[in-house]
């Protein structure tokens, strides 16, 4: 059986494996430069664009403003497929005590069924062209994206407009999708995530960003509800058409054409949002008990690029972790939270700095967690004071010039890190686009973190430190 088997893999070796390997080395003796599409090859690309990458135009952005209000940008990068998304102004900041959670709802009954098409249609539709959707809510705004092959941008385009223009709200939906929810938010109570949940609430009352994301008590969701809320918000100027990989001038006329359908009204005028400051306190019976304590660098107002890229260093001069990881050691190891609280309390199990930023608001944090089995040790009072020092010593322990540049060097990395995530990098530039009207140049970034200096940081912690403070506690609590 042996020799057979040597005598076959002989066969295959000198009839199959080494004309193969000769005409490789034939064709590797003609040097074909990379700029230029392969002889034989045909355009792949499709509306008029090559093939081949042009590397002068890498991460070019272009954007469009439609008759309609609706806002298009495409952003040039590498590869046979395409990342399409769609970012609608409408979050949890714009709910009110009735329609709070509302937002999870829209995240769950896109891409299901709509006016034209039944769940079971819109299932074999998604499953043509991959398969590959995401939808998301936030307190800012609902995202969703798809990545597709080149080929298969139209009938992308033809679902994502349908579920935007006419999604179907049922009975049977809302009441299947509010048990959900609510299982979902009991799985998430005992994780120090939920925490930040509570220090919105803190932070900004019961409105604005201090709406819970989830579904709460007094909430009475219902189709007409979601009804009303779709055509006050997914309106033609609220939403942002976002796509990489994709020439510029025919996602425009796509848009044009399968996005006509949306109604023309403006968005509804946004409330005040302002941090106001506070405590809030949910107990629960885990073993590990999670604290937050939150700062506003100033009372309303959204951030200018310059404010936002120094409490992103503010995040990574702090940064944190947790007692243990298993993704090896230099994560963050020569942090201030990790080396002065980490390494400095055994008692500590978690301890992170944590910037979010939002249209007209924001928040800095820290979030720590510690074993509550202890009742002798009050360890909850000891873990706001420790937090409270650490930010208070950017101002008492001058910041050297070498973990400055670990911070921006952090911060360079993770920036670049998402360029090439190209879900992320049409995401990020969605959300920004609808805030502002406009996409930032990636020389401008980067000239913002390289301009970042040591006072710019102490000043930002010194103006936290003059204003309101929210903090909140998941779990039991010994005062």
């Amino acid at each position: 059986m042996g020799r057979v088997f040597n005598l076959i893999s002989k066969c295959l070796i000198q009839n199959m494996f080494f004309p193969l390997v000769n005409a490789i080395k034939r064709h590797a003796s003609s040097s074909f430069p990379l700029t230029k599409p392969f002889p034989g090859f045909k355009d792949s690309m499709i509306v008029g664009e090559s093939c081949y990458f042009d590397s002068s135009r890498f991460m070019e952005t272009r954007t469009t403003t439609l008759d309609s209000g609706l806002r298009v940008f495409t952003v040039h990068t590498p590869g046979n497929s395409a990342v399409i998304g769609a970012t609608v102004g409408f979050g949890g900041r714009d709910t009110d005590k009735i329609s709070c959670g509302s937002p999870m709802f829209f995240e769950r009954c896109l891409f299901r069924k709509t006016k034209h098409r039944t769940k079971q249609k819109m299932k074999e539709d998604i499953r043509k062209i991959g398969e590959n959707v995401t939808v998301q809510s936030s307190r800012d705004n609902l995202f969703c994206l798809g990545t597709v092959a080149l080929h298969d941008i139209p009938q992308w385009l033809d679902v994502l407009s349908d579920s935007l223009s006419n999604p179907e709200f049922t009975t049977d939906f809302v009441e299947r999708e509010l048990k959900s929810i609510e299982y979902g938010k009991e799985e998430n109570l005992n994780k120090a995530e939920y925490v930040l949940e509570l220090l919105h609430r803190a932070a900004f009352g019961n409105k604005t960003y201090g709406r819970m994301l989830h579904v709460e008590e007094h909430s009475k969701i219902t189709p007409e509800l979601l009804a009303s809320l779709h055509r006050d918000y997914f309106t033609a100027p609220n939403i942002v058409i976002g796509a990489a990989g994709v020439q510029h001038n025919f996602l425009v006329e796509a848009c044009q054409y399968y996005f006509r359908d949306l109604p023309l009204k403006l968005p509804l005028s946004k409330s005040y949002a302002k941090f106001v400051g506070g405590h809030c306190h949910l107990s629960t019976d885990n073993s590990l008990t999670h604290v937050g304590v939150a700062f506003s660098f100033k009372s309303n107002g959204r951030l200018t690029m310059k404010e936002t890229t120094t409490m992103a260093v503010l995040q990574f001069l702090l940064g944190g972790g947790s007692s243990f990881s298993a993704g090896g050691p230099g994560k963050g190891m020569y942090t201030r939270v990790y080396v002065n609280i980490l390494n400095s309390y055994n008692w500590v199990e978690m301890c992170n700095a944590m910037g979010v930023g939002y249209s007209d608001a924001h928040l800095f944090a820290l979030i720590g967690s510690y074993k509550n089995t202890d009742r002798k040790n009050s360890y909850g009072p000891k873990l706001f004071k420790i937090m409270r020092h650490e930010l208070e010593g950017i101002i008492t322990n001058p910041i050297g010039n070498v973990e400055l540049q670990r911070a921006k060097n952090r911060l360079r990395c993770l920036f670049f890190s998402n360029l090439e995530m190209r879900p992320i990098l049409v995401e990020e530039l969605g959300r920004y686009f609808l805030q502002t009207g406009k996409i930032p140049e990636l020389k401008e970034l980067c000239t913002s973190i390289e301009e970042v200096t040591a006072e710019d940081v102490r000043e930002m912690v010194l103006n936290m430190l003059d204003q309101p403070t929210a903090t909140a506690i998941l779990g039991p609590y010994d005062h």
